[in-house]
């Protein structure tokens, strides 16, 4: 039987590392992690299990796994007798060792016999070398995300919201803005399936479950040509292959969670060549403000609720073919008389993944995506859309061509979108309902000679919708010109066939999307585009410990659609046919910089990044203004405290955000209008605005403490954070009250000082 707590003497011989002064090892499964030197012995306790992913210097991985039964043994590291491929993954040719264990077992160990000593003794060590971060690429592990301070939950959005470059618009949105560009120009992929707009309201959760996640790879420029249809940012969103490596139960983990405003259970499992996990969340953020509102507490209170299910099933048919089928389904109701409003979101993707030879690779998806959301007031208006869509996905990679690895792929979508207009009062309805395929062919090349990598492809589309063929070429350079500096540059062109209808200034709760299409006045809406260039240059392990990356950017933005019925007049109002009809064009460019330092690993971990940017945009015969999300700097922090890490521990974790406040459009007073024989004005007021998004809110600040995170590993943990610590007021949104006479100007702020966030969570 093993004992509960491991040690393991180990030593890194790995030519790999020979340069190296000194070493940062992690053990994953646990997040410990112990500085070394190359070829010295170091020491870690293990949790009671048989395998271990250790990584060393984030750069490269090894699975241990121990067949033993003593409490102390010894492995040395070597990195030999490993297939690589270029996507990091390997064919493992396992090597045994003898394993150095104590005096006392090794004592028991003789009195067994010679061949019991040898089994005892054995210890397997599976190599597989971590896959270096592609150009452009972040990557947000579900570790990181669990020990940010958030509202109370885990949180995937609010993880990429605290990146560099990314703006979010209020406390009360999970939506980004990556680089100057809107909402809806970023793609988010759970296992290669499309999510259309993943947010709850008020920004409390976004839709993802962190125990069904295994990370997120976040590009905020130059993705690959695999990516598309969207103009900012690739969110690829990876499930986690449940279960236990060592159990083979399919109950072997399961979870409760309950929090200030939800409640959440997961399990999982792993039976033979199966392994599967499941997840669910519901809210009681009604029962909560009601409770509030009683005590006193609080004047606000909402008829709100909301339910997420996600899970993955993976089975390994071999070493070489692998399943899985992912699974995400939510929805949200706000009633909020006289507003009504209902959403949600369901996506379904299935991957199929072989390994043919030492040379090709092959995954094949398929995937179903569907989003919905119901507007209405009262008896007074309604209005639906929504999209539904159904692609098939087949790619290859090769990589038997020197140093060269080569990637194709095909992608067929069909989408149908719908939008629904009910006037009740006026018996008027609208309804316009497009579908459409769409035809991806991308071809792409990975070069890497020497301390260079290169990385230039194509993207072919055909969008039957709009009759539209477009190119999209694909460059990224890398070149790392001495030990652990790294400059890099990529540009590439962009095209969006589905895009969000801005109907005003204001944010709406989710995106209305609609796509490119020909129509009978436009003669057609043209897809959106953008030619996006960035420069870069980072730095790892300085001092032994420390990240620094830098980055300066610049973007185009074509053809981006506004809805305005003002566009129509007395001789094309009578050729309506669709929406598009009623669609004008925009356009805008931004530019900016952004610089970063880590400290990814220690006692004391966490990370500071500040970004300066500028963004502009036109549309129809306005003159330029800035975009209500523009964000002209931001300075954000997160700083983590590891008390202790062993079968118990205790952290701490604080984030801050410092920033300009977001621009809108000024209020320069009140027109009070009356007839001549009324003898009090005031009873109908306009108030008057100024220039569109000329003012700027006062400064945003922001810190969030998660001051206990204490737990035992495996069993149970406890959370408490306060949120907005300072209790600073951040200004949210400024209107008149016409009603008064004189008419008042009124201001909404965002979160004040909230100090009961709590969540408890318990494993079985």
């Amino acid at each position: 039987m093993i004992p509960l707590i491991l040690t393991f003497l180990g030593i890194v011989s790995d030519p790999d590392f020979a340069a190296s002064d000194s070493l940062q090892i992690e053990v994953l499964e646990t997040g410990a992690t112990v500085s070394a030197h190359f070829n010295k012995q170091f020491k870690l306790e293990l949790p009671k299990d048989t395998i271990w992913n250790i990584c060393i210097n984030s750069e490269k991985c090894y699975e241990l796994k121990y067949l033993g039964a003593d409490s102390v043994f010894s492995a040395e590291i070597q990195g030999k007798n490993v297939t690589w491929f270029d996507d990091g993954s390997s064919r493992v040719e396992s090597e045994e060792l003898r394993v150095e264990s104590d005096k006392e077992s090794d004592a028991v160990a003789q009195s067994a016999g010679a061949e019991q000593v040898t089994e005892l003794r054995k210890v397997v060590v599976q190599l597989r070398k971590k896959p270096k971060r592609k150009l452009g690429e972040s990557v947000v592990s579900a570790k990181n995300i669990k020990r940010m301070p958030g509202l109370a939950e885990a949180d995937v959005m609010r993880s990429i919201q605290a990146l560099p470059g990314v703006v979010a618009s209020s406390d009360f949105s999970t939506k980004i803005y990556v680089r100057g560009g809107a909402s809806d120009q970023n793609l988010f992929l759970l296992d290669n399936g499309i999510v259309y707009c993943p947010t709850h309201f008020f920004g409390l959760f976004s839709t993802f479950l962190v125990e069904a996640v295994d990370d997120v790879k976040f590009y905020k420029s130059g993705f690959p040509a695999e990516y598309g249809n969207r103009l900012s940012s690739v969110a690829a969103i990876n499930s986690r292959k449940g279960g236990n490596d060592t159990l083979d139960e399919w109950f072997s983990k399961s979870s409760i969670k309950i929090s200030t405003f939800a409640a959440q259970a997961h399990t999982e499992g792993h039976k033979g060549n199966a392994r599967w996990v499941v997840a669910a969340r519901s809210t009681y953020i009604k029962q909560i403000l009601d409770a509030l509102q009683a005590a006193g507490a609080t004047d606000f209170t909402v008829d709100y609720k909301f339910t997420d299910i996600q899970g993955a099933f993976d089975y390994k048919f071999s070493e070489d073919k692998e399943l899985q089928v992912a699974l995400y389904t939510g929805a949200d109701i706000l009633n909020f008389s006289p507003l009504f409003v209902e959403w949600g979101n369901t996506v379904i993707p299935v991957n199929y993944q072989w390994q043919v030879n030492d040379k090709w690779r092959s995954n094949i998806g398929i995937s179903y995506s569907r989003f919905f959301q119901d507007f209405r007031i009262e008896d007074l208006l309604g209005m639906e859309n929504g999209v539904s869509t159904f692609a098939i996905r087949q790619s290859l990679a090769y990589s038997g061509f020197g140093d060269h690895t080569l990637a194709f792929g095909y992608d067929l979508e069909f989408s149908e979108i719908f939008f629904i207009q009910n006037v009740q009062f006026t018996g008027q309805k609208f309804e316009d309902v497009p579908q459409t395929f769409h035809h991806i062919l991308y071809a792409q090349d990975t070069w890497r000679p020497s301390s260079w990598e290169l990385r230039y492809g194509l993207r072919f589309n055909y969008h039957e919708l709009s009759q539209h063929f477009g190119v999209e070429p694909r460059l990224a350079i890398s070149w790392e010109f001495a030990e652990d500096n790294k400059l890099e540059f990529y540009t590439g062109y962009y095209f969006q066939y589905l895009n969000n209808l801005m109907f005003s200034d204001m944010e709406a709760l989710n995106e209305f999307y609609y796509p490119s299409r020909k129509t009978a006045i436009n003669g057609t809406v043209k897809p959106s585009s953008s030619i996006l260039s960035a420069i870069g240059y980072s730095r790892s392990n300085i001092f032994g410990m420390f990240n620094f990356n830098t980055e300066a950017y610049y973007k185009t933005q074509n053809n981006l659609t506004v809805y305005s019925q003002e566009s129509l007049d007395d001789s094309t109002s009578s050729l309506v046919e669709s929406l598009g009809d009623m669609i004008t064009f925009g356009e805008g460019y931004s530019f900016g910089y952004e610089v970063s330092l880590q400290k990814p690993d220690g006692f004391v971990s966490g990370s500071i990044n500040w970004n300066q940017g500028w963004s502009v945009f036109k549309d129809g015969p306005n003159s330029a203004y800035f975009p209500n999300w523009h964000q002209p700097y931001a300075l954000k922090g997160d700083l983590s405290f590891n008390w202790f890490e062993e079968n118990y521990f205790l952290r701490s974790s604080f984030q801050l955000k410092w920033a300009s406040g977001m621009p809108y459009t000024p209020y320069l007073g009140y027109l009070s209008k009356f007839q001549m024989d009324e003898k009090f004005p005031g009873y109908d007021v306009d108030a008057i605005q100024g220039n569109r998004n000329a003012t700027m809110q006062t400064p945003y600040f922001r810190l969030d403490a998660k001051i206990i995170d204490w737990g035992k590993k495996d069993k149970w943990n406890f959370g408490f954070t306060i949120l907005n610590l300072t209790n600073h007021q951040n200004l949210f949104y400024t209107f008149y009250h016409t009603q008064e006479n004189p008419p008042t100007e009124e201001k909404i702020y965002q979160f004040p000082f909230f100090p009961l966030l709590l969540n408890w969570e318990y494993y079985f």
